[in-house]
């Protein structure tokens, strides 16, 4: 576990088809293997916020562990998008750093949050490849 507590994490809610299909979408551009999967479900993710002093855990909260340091919520979506490069992300993760009032990027964050089960197109997520499936940590 200490090895993979080195690596930049996400921590996402395992029962959502809109989460698993964001969670998808990062393994499939990330192009250098960066990061790691833990469904907030899983002990390793409850005992691991809970260690680095994430209280209350809620699952309808992204959380990314990177360089030592939990991200929540937009700050989250902005540390993958700095993490995976790319014209697409980099203008995303520009808009989100200069962005004057970043608390109105979390009740942005909040509403699709609160309504992630609705935009989820289908309730299965297919199996990741063999060599991704090896990031996801139960």
């Amino acid at each position: 576990m200490a090895e993979k507590e080195k690596r930049s994490i996400v921590f996402y809610d395992g029962d959502c088809g809109f989460c698993n299909s964001t969670v998808q979408m990062i393994w499939q551009r990330d192009e250098g293997g960066v990061f790691y999967f833990s469904a907030l479900q899983s002990d390793f993710a409850q005992e691991f916020l809970r260690r680095n002093g994430v209280r209350p855990i809620t699952m309808d909260t992204m959380y990314v562990y990177d360089s030592g340091k939990i991200f929540t919520r937009s700050r989250a979506v902005a540390q993958i998008g700095r993490k995976l490069h790319g014209k697409r992300f980099s203008f995303g993760v520009w808009l989100i750093e200069i962005f004057p009032f970043k608390s109105w990027l979390d009740v942005i964050y909040d509403l699709i949050a609160h309504n992630r089960h609705r935009f989820a197109r289908k309730q299965t997520c297919p199996l990741p490849p063999t060599e991704v499936r090896e990031r996801f940590i139960d």
